[in-house]
């Protein structure tokens, strides 16, 4: 009888812990563990920069109009995209962003982006400070609405142009913030 109660009370405990686990995710799913991060490097051609062990380098391509396309990604959502600048490209940001915009838009299979506002961004790539767009906009899926932060930032760097595009879910910003300034402190181009 003992030996019941002792085992039915290990079970309790262990389904307690558990729920108490899983209801503090349901509560709070933006909170993630803050862990010391080990950086690796990514060194290409025109282009090199240190970026957290927990984010991966999706895609390096070449595009049709010799611009370089290079996207970095984490587990949750947030995407870093630089686009090497073909000497000579000239850009719009405002408009850069635009079509952007309106690209997502249409990529949506399923779901709506809304409740779009412009502003301006600042962050500082490689200790120089850079001003910049920030689109601030949601998108529901499924009923649920999902607010994104989306950054543009156009930089120069020895005689070299990119831009520097920034987007992650509103609930994910303040942790990613931290981990994209480490590939924007690090980040280093060099002329197409």
């Amino acid at each position: 009888m003992i030996k019941a109660r002792i085992i039915l009370f290990i079970i309790a405990t262990c389904f307690a812990l558990t729920s108490c686990q899983f209801v503090e995710k349901i509560i709070d799913s933006r909170k993630k563990p803050q862990k010391e991060f080990v950086t690796k490097v990514y060194e290409k051609n025109e282009l090199n920069f240190l970026y957290p062990d927990n984010w991966n380098v999706t895609e390096d391509t070449m595009l049709e109009d010799g611009r370089r396309l290079v996207n970095i990604q984490d587990s949750d959502n947030t995407l870093l995209i630089i686009t090497l600048l073909k000497s000579g490209y000239t850009i719009d940001l405002g408009e850069y962003s635009e079509d952007f915009l309106k690209g997502i838009t249409s990529d949506i299979p399923i779901g709506k982006v809304s409740m779009v506002k412009s502003g301006e961004a600042e962050r500082t790539i490689n200790n120089e400070k850079y001003k910049g767009i920030r689109k601030k906009y949601s998108i529901t899926l499924l009923g649920e609405n999902i607010p994104h932060t989306l950054d543009f930032f156009l930089i120069t760097q020895q005689e070299a142009e990119a831009v520097i595009i920034i987007q992650a879910p509103d609930e994910d910003w303040n942790v990613a913030d931290k981990e994209i300034q480490v590939i924007a402190d690090s980040l280093k181009l060099n002329k197409l």
